[in-house]
């Protein structure tokens, strides 16, 4: 996938690049380093993942995992390195 068609599937599963770095746990720089240069190929588990979440029960259960991890990291005192999807 390179990073036109990242950018095409993000908006196609409408997330930021923050939501889509909360959900994976990767650093926004990175998606957005695979953003910036349009051929670009990001890791196979991206494709994997975006066409996952494209079926909005994936999606909720994304979103559910997400939050759940979001509470446990702030009860614990973590500060996320980004906000909930």
């Amino acid at each position: 996938m390179t990073g036109r068609e990242l950018s095409q599937a993000l908006n196609r599963v409408q997330l930021s690049v923050r939501q889509f770095s909360r959900l994976t746990g990767s650093q926004p720089r990175t998606i957005e380093k695979w953003l910036d240069d349009p051929t670009a190929q990001t890791p196979h588990w991206v494709r994997v993942l975006l066409a996952l979440l494209a079926q909005p029960a994936n999606m909720e259960v994304a979103r559910h995992i997400s939050d759940a991890a979001l509470i446990e990291e702030e009860d614990r005192g973590d500060t996320p390195h980004t906000v909930g999807i």
